[in-house]
This record gives structure tokens, sequence and C-alpha cells, in this order.
């Protein structure tokens, strides 16, 4: 079985690698998709995906090729697609990654709706600031009639009406999604957009930048603690949520030091209850706490949905004075034994 390209373009978008696709010959069996190398600082797009006819067997096969890493370190940096997502995810095994992406992008997509869609947003800054503006088709949320679409959506993912009111929320007709900005010292920095379209097949849409590392909503947060998850349907559920937008390739020093600079008292970290989940969880708990001695972390054990969203949605209590434990050498084992999800 072989991913289809926009499926792929979706996977590299969610793991923060879209910020310079290059595609070609979509539309054919021999397709093509460039982008930077995910393992150096790179802008020369020297990672290739493609579709190609294996030439023993005749079938069509998904290769990947990262040229400059198998240059320096050799062929553990090419091969199969699976590999490929085995190496991003981290993955123990090629049939754990094949079967994480399977279920996560081929059983809900739509395959009949076109690439067209398939582009990133078109990032509008001052040629002498640098600042990021709004493209013009974005307009302020609204309670009016005209925006019903969009604010019975948010309230449908458990979005307060006050909310609504009062977060910094856009929609693009034109696209039909929900903008959710995110501030660093009052300027925009970044901005992710979520369809309102049921099957879509990029469901976010984000305005890439170079070197921009955003975590939504954290420049609210200025009580004690902070609540950090990786979707902002998450951290909207509940008192001083934030989200990285992502989950274990997302955290790096950067945000690191972005959650410490705030100087929170307390740090709980909650994440998707998946296997990327747990590791992102874990691995931000280790490094967070080098520096800070009051980081907690949640346990999903014994709970069926995914995320806090869909907790909320189905009535599931958070439980969080017994489900947060304080992160130690024991919560670690604890971890590892998987006595804590």
């Amino acid at each position: 079985m072989n991913p289809k390209p926009d499926m792929v373009i979706q996977f590299l978008q969610d793991e923060g690698l879209g910020s310079s696709i290059k595609t070609r010959n979509l539309n054919t069996d021999h397709w093509k998709i460039n982008f930077n190398e995910p393992w150096y600082e790179d802008t020369e797009r020297r990672c290739g995906i493609f579709q190609v006819t294996n030439k023993k067997t005749g079938n069509l096969q998904v290769f990947f090729n990262s040229f400059r890493s198998v240059a320096l370190y050799g062929d553990d940096y090419k091969g199969s697609f699976w590999k490929f997502v085995k190496l991003i995810k981290q993955f123990e095994t090629t049939a754990e990654a094949q079967n994480w992406f399977i279920e996560k992008y081929l059983l809900n997509i739509n395959l009949n709706e076109t690439l067209s869609n398939v582009q990133d947003y078109i990032v509008v800054r001052d040629k002498n600031t640098k600042k990021l503006y709004f493209p013009e088709v974005f307009e302020h949320l609204t309670l009016d009639k005209k925006h019903e679409l969009y604010y019975t959506y948010l309230m449908k993912r458990c979005v307060t009406l006050e909310q609504i009111n009062t977060l910094k929320i856009f929609i693009n007709d034109l696209d039909k999604r929900i903008i959710f900005p995110i501030y660093e010292n009052g300027d925009l920095i970044f901005y992710t957009g979520r369809s309102v379209m049921p099957n879509s097949p990029l469901p976010w849409k984000k305005a890439y930048g170079e070197n921009i590392y955003p975590i939504w909503n954290l420049e609210n947060i200025n009580g004690d603690i902070v609540n950090i998850f990786e979707a902002i349907f998450d951290a909207i559920v509940i008192p001083g949520g934030v989200a990285i937008l992502g989950s274990e390739t997302y955290i790096n020093e950067s945000i690191i030091q972005k959650l410490l600079a705030k100087k929170f008292m307390r740090i709980n970290i909650f994440f998707d209850h998946d296997l990327a989940g747990r590791r992102a969880k874990v691995k931000l708990a280790t490094e967070l706490s080098r520096y800070h001695n009051n980081v907690w972390i949640y346990d999903f054990k014994g709970i069926e949905y995914k995320d806090f969203n869909l907790m909320k949605q189905n009535g599931v209590d958070f439980e969080l004075e017994t489900r947060l434990h304080k992160w130690s050498i024991k919560t670690e084992i604890m971890c590892t034994l998987k006595e804590i999800l």
C-alpha cells in the first residue's frame, strides 16, 4: 500500500517540515516531493520523497532520500517511505510506523478532494519591519449570523461563547477555516487555520516562517500554572492551556526557553493519549525538569479518548487532582513500565 502525495504533504506539514515544499508530477504515477533537510538547518530542499516503478517487480513504490545525510552518515537516511516515518516519529519498527500512518492519514481522508487545497497560506510580511500580517481575506470572528458556520463549529468543539468573544479568533471564509493567531510581545508571529468542512484532506493549514517556534495562547497566561497540550482545541478546554501545535519533533530549546521565561510556579504536561504523545510528554518533562523543579505529567491510563477535547465532548472528568504526577525518577520509571500512560 502506497501513500498518496497529498497524504505525504499533510504529514510533512504536521511534522513542521512543510515550509518549503516543491512538487513535481503529482497527478502521475511518478510524482516527487522535495523539502528542506529535516536533520539539518537547510534551505535547499535536499530531502525527497518519490514514487517510482520497481525495476525488478514492476510495482510502484514510495521511497525517500535525504541526500546530504546519506552523504555524511550513510544509508540510514534513505529507503522506503515507512522508514522515513519511523525516523521522524521515532517508532521502534517500520511496521509500527506504517500502521500509525495508515490510521491517521488513510482512514480519515476524503480521497475525492483535489490537491488544490494542499498549499500553505501566503505569508504576508512588511518588507521593512519583517512583521507578519494577515491576508486581506481574513475577518475577525463575530457572533453575527454571517459567521454562524464558524461559531457553531467552535461550540461543538467545546469553545464557549465567552471564549469566542474574548480570544483573538479570525476566519477565512474563502477557505472555510477558523484562524488562530499567535503573538509574542504584541507582534503577530504565526497563525494556523482549522477547516470547518468535514473530511478535509488538510484539516490544519499553517503559515510557516523561518525559525518560528510558536506556542498558542502563551502570551495570555499570567498565572502561576501553565497546562501544555499539543493542540489548540485541547488547550482551550481548561484554564491556563497553551498548545505547541505538535508533538515530539516540535520540542526544542526555543520552546523550552519560551516556557521558562514566563516563570510559572508549576508546569503541567498533557499531550495526546497515543505513542507519539507519550514520547513527547516524557521528552518535554525531562527537558523542563533540568531547569524547573515543579513539572507534572498527566496519566491517561484507563481513558479511551485520545485527547482532552474528546474527553470534554463526551463528559469525561479530567480528574486532575489524581491523574497528575510530579516528574521524578519514580515517575519516569512508571512511564517506562507503562504504569503511567
